[in-house]
């Protein structure tokens, strides 16, 4: 299998486990989720692999943006009346 087919396979595989998941409020956009969902992953094992105290903190912030990105709901957003989800039809500031 090559590396594109890999990636297309993780791809597909992302948008499956979004389209599954309920949110009661959807405000981050489909692009921005996946990089939250990739990102906060990547994060989350270089924070495990580290055995300490600093890589525990990282774990954990890799694991609070890998939630924003399987939910599709950020706090923060909320809170400034950001919403970047495209099936809104609006980009920010409700």
């Amino acid at each position: 299998m090559s590396a594109t087919d890999t990636l297309h396979k993780a791809r597909t595989e992302v948008d499956h486990l979004i389209s599954m998941l309920p949110a009661p409020t959807v405000n981050v956009g489909k692009t921005e989720r996946k990089a939250s969902l990739i990102g906060g992953a990547l994060l989350t094992a270089l924070g495990l692999k580290r055995l300490s105290l600093p890589g525990l903190l990282l774990a954990f912030a890799g694991g609070l943006i890998a939630y924003r990105g399987l939910t599709g709901y950020c706090g923060l957003y909320e809170r400034l009346g950001i919403d970047t989800n495209e099936e809104h039809g609006r980009r920010c500031c409700q």
